[in-house]
């Protein structure tokens, strides 16, 4: 009855409400729970129901506002997965409101990145991560390190540019900036590398997590702290707080926006 509303509003004969019903059932795996009350199904349960309720209207575009904010991380995790299943089976365009990053690049083609209404960035999962348009964008989807800089000079999309008082080249740039123009590089806490000794930033270690999956670091490079996280099981070395270290990332790894974006 519950997911049948919307087709009785219409006043569909009984066998094609019937035979729709037991279509969505059988697309959000609830065959044989037709019968059963809200009480009786589970949070994830309750959850497919309401997609059903909605999908049994076959509409155009489906418009889902913050559909998962209620559940336990676990049943999140489970629904993000059937919501992207349902989708590509119906292959249904899908408006999806969140602000859960994890819901965001798990569900999306394409996102919509908005600050207070105004839109900021629309991409690809992959542009708004790798290439955000501004410094909202880089911390809203995702950490970032946000480091002031200065340009020396700019050749095409090659640059060189002044960091913790070290020049470095950068390549592959997307904008054009002016010698002396005060820029912010962005760079992700995964991009970066630690090392014992070698070529690159010195830094000092000040704080060092072990999560299982990643070890992060807090590593005081030039009197700025700087936040990275090894992710790679051959290079999880667990640097003691007060280590001195060489710090590196690659410079295609690295997004440049005026440093007042």
């Amino acid at each position: 009855e519950n997911i049948a509303y919307g087709l009785n509003v219409r006043r569909l004969p009984r066998p094609e409400i019937n035979e729709r019903v037991n279509r969505v059932l059988d697309l959000v795996h609830l065959n044989g729970y037709g019968d059963r009350a809200p009480n009786q199904l589970s949070g994830g349960q309750q959850q497919r129901v309401a997609l059903a309720r909605a999908l049994v209207m076959e509409p155009k575009v489906l418009l889902m506002d913050e559909p998962l904010s209620n559940l336990d991380a676990k049943l999140r995790e489970e629904m993000r997965t059937e919501i992207r299943r349902i989708q590509k089976t119906l292959n249904i365009t899908s408006v999806y409101v969140t602000h859960d990053q994890i819901e965001a690049m798990t569900l999306s083609d394409k996102i919509v990145v908005m600050n207070e209404g105004i839109i900021e960035q629309i991409g690809t999962p992959t542009e708004i991560y790798r290439y955000p348009k501004s410094r909202f964008v880089a911390g809203f989807i995702g950490r970032a390190n946000f480091i002031g800089g200065k340009v020396l000079n700019q050749n095409n999309k090659q640059m060189t540019a002044e960091i913790f008082g070290v020049t470095i080249t950068l390549s592959g740039l997307r904008n054009t900036f002016s010698p002396g123009q005060p820029i912010t590089l962005i760079v992700r806490p995964e991009m970066i590398d630690i090392y014992k000794s070698g070529g690159g930033f010195p830094g000092i270690i000040r704080r060092a997590v072990y999560l299982g999956n990643v070890i992060e670091y807090d590593v005081e490079i030039g009197g700025e702290l700087v936040t990275a996280a090894e992710t790679d099981p051959a290079k999880m070395v667990m640097y003691p707080e007060g280590e001195a270290v060489t710090v590196n990332f690659s410079e295609t790894t690295i997004q440049v926006l005026p440093a007042r974006s």
